[in-house]
């Protein structure tokens, strides 16, 4: 049997229970004494209240402290989303982009040049998800890809920003839908890349490809 000293707390606060329960019941023959009985009793009363306390306690900050990564996850999320469409939106001015806390973007001419994207493929699925995905182009990290969208012939309108060459969007009209990407860096945007449509030409029903096949 381990000695005492050896027990973790876990296991300390068993063999303690036991301890003090068979002690206080043979206090006459261990020589405990009202007063020695009443001691253990005491701390034995204590110590599984603390316990408790504490197990209650840390409990509830694990707790909290899910509810608030879940939080700050959520926070973090809508910020990337809107941060980065305001950052590639020439409409919102940099005063407001500085009220908001945003770095203001070098809009100096960059010796890197920006290139068009190649090779724009899209498909579409029967619940409005559609993926596309491109190739760079040569173009370095650091640049943003405008998605614009538009009902074939009409006008474009800004639809997603993303700094990768793929991107699923959902909830898109099952009608035919013209896709093109641009590409911002430090403010200056590349020409549009040829545009692809998305779902068949005339409003029909669509060419239906699954996401997985797609993927």
């Amino acid at each position: 049997m381990a000695h005492y000293y050896d027990l973790s707390e876990a296991a300390f606060r068993a063999w303690y229970d036991n301890w003090a329960t068979v002690a206080v019941a043979n206090t006459g023959t261990l020589g405990l004494g009202v007063e020695g009985a009443a001691a253990i009793t005491t701390a034995k009363t204590n110590y599984a209240t603390a316990v408790a306390d504490y197990t209650a306690a840390h409990d509830a900050a694990k707790a909290a402290t899910s509810t608030k990564n879940a939080a700050y996850e959520t926070a973090l999320g809508l910020v990337q989303q809107w941060s980065n469409q305001w950052q590639a939106n020439p409409a919102v001015s940099d005063p407001l982009k500085l009220e908001l806390g945003l770095n203001i973007h070098d809009t100096t001419p960059s010796p890197r040049p920006i290139y068009a994207i190649s090779e724009l493929s899209g498909t579409g699925n029967s619940v409005g998800t559609v993926r596309l995905r491109w190739n760079r182009n040569g173009n370095l990290p650091g640049c943003n890809f405008i998605v614009q969208s538009r009902p074939t012939g009409g006008e474009w309108s800004f639809l997603a920003v993303t700094s990768r060459t793929r991107l699923a969007l959902v909830g898109q009209p099952l009608s035919a839908t013209e896709f093109r990407v641009l590409v911002e860096r430090r403010g200056i945007l590349s020409e549009p890349s040829d545009p692809v449509v998305v779902f068949s030409e005339g409003g029909g029903s669509p060419e239906l490809i699954l996401l997985e096949d797609a993927a």
